[in-house]
């Protein structure tokens, strides 16, 4: 009886355990069977009796450290069973229990989630900006050519000697050293203490356009050569469509390492141009003669460079070369005049002007995301044709030569559409921010329409005022529209800080600021004078020709005045003269420079 009350509370705990751990009897006709509950209840109390007694507080191991020992049978049955038992009638607060227990398993609610790629427009699953990457750490990693820094002490008559051996590996050994040392800017090489090395560059590029030149087909006897948008798309489809490599030792690997050496020794010229010390060696009329000759391949032979990107490769080397030494060049001869102005015009914008029709003209306007090396090739251009003799003979004759073509002087207005192709249309809106991005190249292109229109005849004059997309007008409204400006520009900032400027310029001499008002003054005079004598020039001839057909073309919105249907013989084309209006302006204009007033009267006054 004593051990009885000893272990009551072990026999209610069990009690508690048995009541979680086992499901409740079924009653019979309503009530319970008391005497197998406490049968089953002292087994339970006797068994926990014994497990109590025989188990110590804890074990310790031989060395003194406490075992470790899995959880025990009576704490596994603790923890609450994952099935999901049926509640029984009679056992309303088991039931609640047992699912209480058993709430912890409900099914997951966020659903899974895979990572994956965006979706891409180009090239579908592929990560094409990593790849990308990657293959630009490999190129920079390649142990090919090495830096200028790795070269340490260059002998450039070793170079020579190595260029002239004609041995491939000495040749590219050589060609790549002076790549690297040509692009480097913290040097300047003076050719002039090279003794012969322009001469080595030129003899070689010479043996290797000869090799590509007995191995291309010659198309044509005259001159053919691609336009710049023509071998831009070229190579766009190049760069779409899978490589095809030459066997090693083959003809054609042959041929492409030729084209690898020539462009090499293009871009080490072009290089060196930069150095105004190299003006006088790179120059020389064999250099101007090499130039040319490619030319003249690329013009009458099919791909002779292999592909249209070693083609863009050379354009773009010789138009660099000729806007860096074409006021230095004397021309050897008419041939080479020639071959470098169809160069030119190859950088021009398309169509051609005469491409639309008999006795049409419509000049293409310059595109900045297009033709981006056409401010070079108006550079170049200009300064060939504004050299003395015998560069201004040669395209006089070239040019004279040019009325027996179909259609007449195809030539002349091809060339005077490259030098206007950056004047800006006449129905656009505020286009001073626009000149003064293009002030350079409207400057040299103003300086090559101007003696372009020395060179037209009174027919061509006429064609070209008439042209469609009205170019006599834009350019008499950019040359009015910069004289106002300009002047308007310097009279407000005069009328602020006039007295307080003229003191301080006798105490302390020009200003900065005054000085680059100054070149921008000289800048926008320079562009409406050319401009206005291109227009008065154009239009004095235009009165002698002999033409009776209405050809005028007024155009809505312009500088122009005038009424009628056309023009008859010995009248200037209508809709290019100036109004009067626009005189009067700037008649009334202040500080306006004499010399535009001057030459928009003379202008004006050939309309009689």
């Amino acid at each position: 009886m004593p051990m009885t009350q000893q272990f009551s509370p072990v026999s209610a705990q069990n009690q508690q355990v048995q009541s979680h751990n086992h499901a409740p009897p079924i009653p019979v006709n309503g009530f319970a069977t008391p005497s197998q509950s406490k049968s089953q209840q002292q087994k339970h109390t006797s068994h926990q009796q014994r497990s109590s007694l025989s188990r110590p507080p804890e074990s310790m191991s031989p060395n003194g450290r406490v075992a470790q020992f899995s959880a025990s049978p009576i704490q596994a049955e603790k923890k609450p069973s994952p099935v999901v038992t049926k509640s029984q009638p009679g056992s309303g607060g088991m039931a609640g229990e047992e699912l209480t227990s058993t709430s912890w398993q409900r099914p997951i609610e966020d659903t899974f989630k895979p990572a994956v790629f965006p979706e891409s427009q180009y090239h579908g699953p592929i990560i094409v900006d990593e790849m990308f990457q990657l293959g630009e750490e490999i190129i920079r990693l390649k142990p090919n050519v090495p830096s200028f820094l790795e070269l340490g002490v260059i002998d450039i008559h070793a170079l020579t000697m190595s260029i002239k051996s004609g041995i491939h590996a000495e040749m590219r050994m050589a060609l790549d050293t002076l790549t690297e040392m040509s692009n480097e800017r913290s040097i300047q090489v003076s050719l002039d203490n090279c003794e012969d090395l322009v001469e080595a560059l030129v003899e070689c590029a010479e043996e290797q356009a000869e090799l590509l030149a007995e191995n291309a087909a010659e198309v044509s006897d005259v001159m053919l050569f691609p336009s710049y948008e023509e071998v831009f798309r070229g190579c766009r489809q190049e760069m779409e469509a899978l490589l095809d490599v030459p066997e090693f030792g083959s003809l054609d690997y042959e041929l492409d390492r030729a084209v690898d050496r020539l462009i090499c020794i293009t871009t080490i010229i072009r290089n060196f141009s930069f150095a105004e010390s190299n003006l006088a060696s790179l120059g020389m009329p064999f250099v101007v003669r090499f130039i040319s000759t490619i030319i003249r391949y690329l013009g009458t032979r099919n791909m002779l460079l292999r592909t249209h990107q070693n083609t863009l490769d050379f354009m773009k080397d010789a138009v660099i070369y000729l806007s860096n030494l074409s006021h230095s060049i004397q021309l050897p001869g008419k041939d080479e005049a020639l071959c470098l102005l169809h160069f030119l015009l190859s950088f021009a914008p398309t169509p051609v002007p005469t491409s639309f029709g008999n006795n049409t003209i419509m000049f293409t306007p310059y595109n900045p995301s297009i033709h981006k090396y056409m401010p070079a090739a108006v550079d170049s251009l200009a300064k060939l044709l504004a050299r003395d003799d015998p560069n201004r003979t040669y395209y006089k004759a070239i040019f004279a030569q040019d009325c027996a073509s179909s259609p007449p002087y195809e030539l002349l207005t091809r060339t005077l559409g490259l030098s206007i192709a950056a004047i800006p249309k006449h129905m656009r809106g505020n286009i001073v921010g626009l000149v003064d991005a293009r002030k350079p190249l409207l400057m040299q292109g103003m300086l090559a329409a101007e003696i372009l229109s020395g060179f037209a005849d009174n027919t061509i004059a006429r064609s070209w005022l008439e042209s469609t997309d009205g170019f006599a007008t834009s350019l008499l409204r950019l040359a009015c529209l910069l004289s106002i400006d300009r002047t308007a520009g310097n009279a407000s900032a005069s009328s602020v800080t006039a007295s307080s400027a003229t003191a301080a310029s006798h105490r302390h001499g020009s200003h900065p600021g005054a000085r680059a008002a100054e070149v921008e003054f000289h800048g926008y005079g320079s562009i409406t004078s050319r401009a206005l004598a291109t227009l008065v020039r154009l239009a004095q001839k235009s009165r002698m020709a002999d033409s009776t057909s209405g050809g005028g073309n007024n155009n809505a919105g312009g500088s122009g005045s005038g009424s009628g249907n056309g023009s008859k013989e010995g009248e200037v084309p209508l809709g290019v003269l100036p109004k009067k209006e626009n005189l009067l302006g700037a008649l009334l204009t202040p500080n306006i420079d004499p010399n535009v007033v001057r030459q928009l009267c003379e202008y004006a006054g050939l309309g009689g």
